[in-house]
């Protein structure tokens, strides 16, 4: 293979530059959150104090948080977005991050004792699934309604049978 030997082009894109938050706005933040959704404050807190990847913190199990002999997570799995199975961190090999004792309590509710209850509902779904409805009754779709459906498709919002759906309502009027 001639091409096996020659280096890969260089990276030309433009660097953007990191611009991390200070102590008081993140902290200004995370109280924003907050007055939202207490679970979703400890998400960011957890994140944006130890710089845990959100694929990785997706993949998280409870065995994964240690508190002996000092608190710590161990990445060893990354869940992109959009991706039912796990792989391995960005890195391709897991690392102990170590964890401010602040965090730990954040940790400890997440990481409830087995037994607890546990309520799960179905996903809400989404507005644009009525326009799928109305191209499979032949109805021409609005570029409105196509743009929804586009975003809702690149967003991971359908369910496989949804996609089918609209693949089968795409294809039959064609």
């Amino acid at each position: 293979n001639p091409v096996k030997a020659a280096a890969p082009p260089k990276d030309r894109r433009a660097r953007e530059v990191m611009r991390p938050l200070a102590a008081d706005d993140f902290e200004t933040v995370v109280r924003d959150v907050a007055e939202v959704s207490e679970t979703y404050a400890d998400l960011v807190s957890v994140l944006g104090r130890t710089g845990i990847r959100w694929g990785e913190a997706r993949a998280m199990l409870v065995r994964d948080f240690v508190d002996v002999p000092m608190p710590a997570l161990h990445v060893v799995r990354n869940q992109p977005e959009g991706t039912a199975a796990a792989t391995t961190p960005k890195s391709g090999r897991g690392r102990r991050v170590p964890l401010p004792d602040a965090l730990v309590p954040a940790l400890r509710r997440f990481a409830e004792a087995a037994g607890n209850l546990v309520t799960v509902t179905p996903a809400t779904p989404p507005e644009s699934l009525e326009a799928v409805r109305a191209k499979i009754r032949g109805q021409a779709l609005s570029t409105q309604e196509i743009t929804a459906i586009v975003q809702d498709l690149t967003h991971y919002r359908y369910s496989d049978m949804e996609v089918a759906a609209f693949l089968i309502g795409s294809a039959s009027f064609m």
